[in-house]
């Protein structure tokens, strides 16, 4: 047996636990608490010959009964080569670029502090994104649109931004005109009906059925320089898909400067935010409706909110063109006042969280593609600042006007 590549052993306030990630994560799999003594069998089998010393005093029962366990859970597995996926067994066919490609367009985009490029036209951005564009920031990588099926070779993106050489014309000519390399073998790393996505030593590519618009995405790891490759007119459903593919970009970017996107809506009570999370058909949309008909609370975003804890001005949630169907977005920043997770009920109840469990639960709900270790890692820290400073509650609701007055009157209970 040999520890899965798709689950991260980490510590939430200081529980040790096992979080889902790449395909573990695609999959919707739960985060899985353990104790010391798992830890302890869990490390023996990185340690192979030399691992006598941490299995001391370990039944030998029960050290078989809790890798049956993990092993049921998916968290160790068989001792096999990881999946390899040939150089052309995904890939789609080349075909040469429109013409229109030759027509690139320029767009700045500045979110949460956070500036980046989309090199393309202008009809395959979607508005939300748009309303974002600031050509007075520097960006620190560049995504380009393309509309053709990708060559079956893979692009070395040169870096992008001042950082580099002083020179961003020049850098961004370089990107334009990227030189192809042979590719390399690919790894998987997970695959669902809607997409699957394989690495190399150098990028990360995703690829799409074929009754996609969207076709490959190649993200070099080093700087986040991306090709997005789609075919197609600007149809809605095409321009929802490529701003998709750029909020996965963007949320890899942000994990790694201290932020957490948390599947949940917001409404703005009182100059701060109160979310509310829960899977898709619990009624978080319905909860906040009931808010602003009750307390006219403006809803500020209906799927998404991006969270940045700091130390000398709390916790902020930055505003971002992401918003799910809902079309409900907002530019603004604002506090964050309270954080709700939602369960169905009989009767209406708020049960407060412990620390460890708002942590478990704000990954357990983010957004935030936990394609590796790192990304997953990065987030711990985050989500265990949230956890410590905010107030984060169960919220068990029926859809009655009285469920919001509960969660309001527990909001009150805590200054902003």
């Amino acid at each position: 047996m040999k520890p899965s590549k798709n689950f991260l052993l980490t510590k939430l306030n200081n529980e040790p636990c096992f979080i889902p990630i790449a395909q573990a994560f695609a999959n919707h799999r739960r985060i899985v608490s353990t104790n010391e003594t798992g830890v302890r069998i869990y490390n023996s089998l990185l340690e192979g010959a030399d691992s006598e010393a941490l299995l001391e005093g370990i039944p030998s029962e029960d050290i078989k009964d809790y890798l049956d366990k993990l092993a049921i859970l998916g968290i160790v597995e068989e001792n096999t080569n990881d999946s390899v996926v040939s150089d052309s067994s995904q890939r789609n066919s080349a075909t040469a670029p429109q013409s229109e490609n030759a027509l690139i367009e320029q767009t700045t985009i500045s979110i949460a502090g956070i500036n980046f490029e989309i090199l393309g036209q202008t009809k395959f951005i979607s508005k939300p994104i748009l309303d974002f564009a600031d050509d007075s920031v520097e960006a620190s990588f560049a995504i380009k649109l393309i509309n053709c099926l990708p060559a079956k070779t893979m692009i070395e993106a040169t870096p992008i931004g001042a950082a580099q050489s002083g020179n961003s014309k020049t850098e961004r000519a370089q990107f334009e005109n990227a030189q192809t390399v042979t590719p390399q073998s690919e790894k998987l790393v997970y695959k669902t009906p809607e997409n699957s996505l394989t690495e190399t030593g150098l990028s990360y590519i995703f690829y799409f059925p074929n009754e996609s618009g969207l076709k490959e995405i190649h993200i070099n790891k080093s700087d986040l320089n991306t090709e997005i490759y789609f075919t197609g007119d600007p149809s809605e459903s095409l321009l929802d898909e490529i701003s998709n593919s750029i909020r996965h970009i963007f949320l890899i970017k942000a994990a790694s400067q201290g932020m957490l996107m948390l599947h949940s809506t917001s409404v703005l009570y009182k100059d701060g935010l109160v979310l509310f999370s829960a899977p898709s058909g619990t009624g978080k949309s319905t909860h906040a409706a009931l808010w602003t008909d009750c307390f006219n609370t403006p809803q500020i975003n209906g799927d998404l909110n991006l969270i940045k804890p700091d130390k000398s001005s709390g916790n902020i949630i930055y505003g971002t063109p992401w918003c799910g169907t809902s079309k409900i977005y907002s530019k603004v920043s604002y506090p964050l006042k309270a954080i709700f997770f939602l369960k169905q009920a009989l009767e209406d109840s708020v049960i407060p969280m412990s620390s460890a469990k708002t942590a478990s639960s704000l990954l357990a709900r983010t957004a935030t593609p936990l394609i590796n270790k790192d990304i997953a890692q990065s987030l711990v820290p985050v989500s265990e600042s949230i956890a410590n400073s905010v107030p984060c509650a169960t919220l068990n609701c029926t859809m009655n006007p009285n469920a919001a007055a509960v969660a309001r009157d527990y909001t009150d209970s805590f200054p902003l």
